[in-house]
């Protein structure tokens, strides 16, 4: 139990910023009768894939294999597998919002009905002065609580006995799931709005009274 003559708060702060930079969820799926043929199909469509990123300006560190995975399909009406799909799933970062439509492009060329769109993710290159920002915010916002429950309860505040710090999650502006084949326009819109990120504070207070 904490000390009676003690005031704890918690504090919370939110801050936004602009997003500058995109990550895409993507997928290049094939089927075949077999899963070799199968791979065989999901790895020629991910080398396309891949090439024609790092052609359109993507940096190859951008670039990473985060799944892969091989099933088998279920013919209801036959009753019996009749074939293996397999799913090849890269992240690729786009750093500049301007090249997303034209990035989308070059990979539905490259990839064709192989290509899915799994998510859009728009995000911050450096996220730490939003974050800086919300703990500012989160700060003032615990001492304002502490002031008015100090004066409501006719007490005194005292010097501060410890800070918590605790990380909040961010709150993602835009985030999209979409299905791809054939050609994406290069005119894609994309609407940067917001991103937020929220962190909070525990502040204990010694108070007399």
């Amino acid at each position: 139990m904490p000390d009676p003559r003690t005031l704890v708060v918690v504090g919370t702060g939110i801050a936004a910023g602009v997003p500058d930079q995109c990550v895409l969820h993507i997928a290049l799926n094939g089927i075949g009768t077999t899963p070799a043929e199968a791979l065989d199909i999901c790895s020629n469509a991910a080398q396309g894939a891949i090439a024609a990123a790092v052609g359109a300006g993507v940096e190859q560190d951008d670039v990473r294999t985060v799944n892969l995975s091989v099933q088998d399909f279920f013919d209801q009406a036959k009753q019996k597998v009749t074939a293996r799909i397999c799913s090849y799933q890269l992240e690729v970062i786009v750093r500049s919002l301007d090249d997303i439509g034209r990035v989308l492009g070059v990979l539905s060329d490259a990839a064709g009905d192989a290509l899915q769109i799994r998510s859009l993710q728009l995000g911050l290159k450096d996220a730490e002065p939003v974050r800086k920002e919300a703990r500012r915010r989160a700060v003032r916002d615990a001492q304002e609580k502490a002031q008015d429950l100090a004066g409501e309860a006719g007490l005194q505040l005292g010097v501060i006995l410890t800070l918590e710090d605790t990380e909040g999650s961010g709150s993602h502006g835009v985030r999209a799931m979409a299905l791809a084949s054939g050609h994406v326009a290069a005119s894609i819109p994309v609407e940067p709005g917001q991103v937020s990120v929220s962190t909070s504070v525990r502040i204990t207070y010694a108070v007399d009274g």
